[in-house]
């Protein structure tokens, strides 16, 4: 995805997060979504938490085990 040869697996982190899992530390940002649908962390009051550090075998082992049990 994206030109990279390993996908990124953004969207499964933040799904992971939102439901009480964290597999990275929080990073309060200010984001605007330019008029093109671009986000942007700009300076100023934190609107959002970024997700950045992170611990991505923890994470796939957790995902691998959810996707196990689901079945």
């Amino acid at each position: 995805l994206w030109g990279n040869p390993v996908p990124t697996l953004f969207d499964p982190v933040a799904a992971a997060y939102a439901a009480g899992h964290s597999f990275a530390d929080e990073k309060p940002v200010r984001i605007e979504i330019e008029d093109n649908g671009l986000t942007r962390v700009i300076e100023g009051t934190p609107n959002a938490v970024a997700l950045i550090n992170p611990r991505k075998d923890e994470f796939l082992d957790w995902l691998v085990e959810a996707y196990r049990y689901a079945q």
